[in-house]
């Protein structure tokens, strides 16, 4: 959003306030929602099969979705060329998680 040329042009108090409200709605608003939803849906799909399940967990994601994945024992995609902290290492000696990690995705 604060790429496009329309966002530009506007004033930067008002500028403040869309990018507020973006944060507002795609992180505050839905995090509970997201915990609520994971926490009732996933532990029923673990019971009903014997495969490993993995997150798809990058991008644009709650903060919820990293802790309940650890809660419940899910596996975490990690891909090399995407670390998911900026400058981070992406596979630190001593990192104790559950992750399926790939050299690359698809897209």
């Amino acid at each position: 959003m604060e790429r496009t040329p329309s966002f530009r042009q506007l004033d930067p108090p008002t500028q403040a306030r869309l990018l507020d409200l973006s944060v507002d709605y795609f992180y505050r608003r839905q995090e509970d929602f997201w915990r609520r939803e994971a926490l009732q849906k996933l532990p029923a799909l673990k019971r009903v099969t014997n495969m490993l399940i993995c997150g798809e967990d990058l991008g644009m994601v709650p903060a919820c979705v990293s802790p309940v994945m650890k809660q419940l024992g899910l596996l975490s995609l990690e891909i090399q060329r995407m670390p998911k902290a900026l400058g981070a290492k992406l596979f630190p000696p001593g990192k104790r998680s559950l992750p399926e990690r790939r050299h690359a995705v698809h897209s």
